[in-house]
């Protein structure tokens, strides 16, 4: 229950922040700007294992699309999404360092 109430204190705090921060109440502006802040697309572990398998096995594309992919993170890409925009794959959930983060 404490845990709750801090959350819900904290939370209040955040939508009156947020609420001051924006002109007429505008929430979509707030979405943008917590969106250009925070990158879509982040490396994870996953990824990275399927490229270094990838590659070792000589086939470099995967390497090539997740340079291009982090090179604007916070862009949509909605060509990889599908791909990259998930959870940690059920295969790689059990590799080390893959399951916790991701």
């Amino acid at each position: 229950e404490r845990h709750r109430s801090a959350w819900l204190r904290w939370l209040r705090r955040w939508r009156i922040a947020l609420l001051a921060d924006t002109t007429d109440n505008n929430l979509q502006a707030a979405r943008a700007r917590i969106n250009h802040a925070n990158p879509k697309y982040i490396p994870r572990e996953w990824m990275l294992i399927q490229a270094y398998d990838a590659a070792k096995a000589g086939d470099y594309g995967l390497v090539h699309e997740l340079y291009r992919l982090f090179c604007s993170p916070y862009d949509e890409h909605p060509e990889l999404a599908h791909k990259y925009f998930q959870r940690t794959p059920a295969g790689y959930q059990q590799r080390g360092g893959c399951e916790v983060m991701t």
